[in-house]
């Protein structure tokens, strides 16, 4: 499997909103030879990019892991105790946000106890709430008889960005997934391991390429009926999906990406990167 040259960065936008549902799982409580009572605790943490009018962009991350801990840990310790069974999951799973901007609620299956507003919380209040929920949960009257209590606990991290570099991550992935019949299964096994360091490390580098070199960068790419390097030039420009015509309205860039001048230059001002490869331009 081929991984996609490029996959949007997870800590590069400021707006952006942590939602944290803490849910008693639909999977029955069991009833298991063990002298302990175990909450089995499954973990799904997502990032999902939108645009400003919440058009869904790209999903950018989605990993999925299961963990067991002993009821009473997280029950009747201390919150930081249950902050350092935060910690070691987002560890263990190679989560790379912090958890900051939390919106928290919760959600019991029998009782249908629910905060059903979603309440901004410092990194203090809403570990009291989950602290809180475990115990609920553990002192409910149709769990007695069970030892493993099934949970579900999603981390959601919601990222808006604006309307010009949602319209670039459409075009580029709808793009990709037309030249390449099995992008989008690639894309998706992609978005479902941890990033890697180096992946990460590049996220440092999305940031506007400099003024000054804009001009010097961008090569006038014309289209003329008498042109034959008109052949290599596509149909479109990638950014806007709007068709190119004769004249010099169009730009190359180094890496030879064709886009219309007014495009590429907005986009520039955002991202020092090639929105079709993701070349590294120079950046302030």
């Amino acid at each position: 499997m081929t991984s996609p040259m490029w996959l949007p960065p997870l800590n590069s936008h400021e707006t952006y909103k942590t939602i944290i549902l803490a849910t008693q799982d639909d999977r029955p409580a069991m009833d298991v030879s063990s002298s302990e009572k175990v909450f089995l605790i499954r973990v799904d943490v997502d990032v999902s990019f939108y645009s400003k009018s919440n058009q869904l962009a790209l999903n950018g991350l989605f990993l999925s892991e299961q963990f067991t801990f002993p009821c009473c840990l997280l029950t009747c310790t201390s919150k930081e105790y249950v902050k350092k069974v935060v910690s070691k999951i987002l560890r263990d799973m190679q989560v790379p946000f912090e958890l900051d901007h939390i919106l928290f609620t919760h959600r019991h299956l029998i009782k249908r106890s629910c905060n059903k507003r979603f309440t901004e919380e410092d990194s203090d209040s809403w570990i009291n709430k989950l602290k809180d929920f475990f115990s609920l949960t553990r002192s409910e009257t149709h769990n007695a008889n069970y030892n493993v209590l099934p949970l579900k606990l999603k981390i959601m991290k919601i990222v808006w960005i604006s309307d010009d570099e949602f319209l670039a991550w459409r075009s580029w992935y709808n793009e990709k997934r037309r030249v390449d019949p099995n992008f989008e299964i690639d894309y998706q096994a992609a978005v479902c391991r941890p990033r890697t360091i180096p992946e990460l490390l590049d996220e440092v580098n999305f940031k506007p390429a400099e003024e000054s070199s804009l001009a010097a960068l961008l090569q006038e790419a014309t289209l003329d009926d008498d042109d034959d390097s008109s052949s290599t030039m596509p149909m479109q420009c990638l950014v806007c999906l709007e068709e190119f015509f004769l004249g010099p309205e169009a730009c190359r860039l180094p890496c030879s990406h064709v886009f219309h001048k007014a495009c590429i230059t907005k986009w520039l001002q955002e991202s020092n990167m090639c929105p079709l490869c993701r070349t590294s331009l120079p950046s302030v």
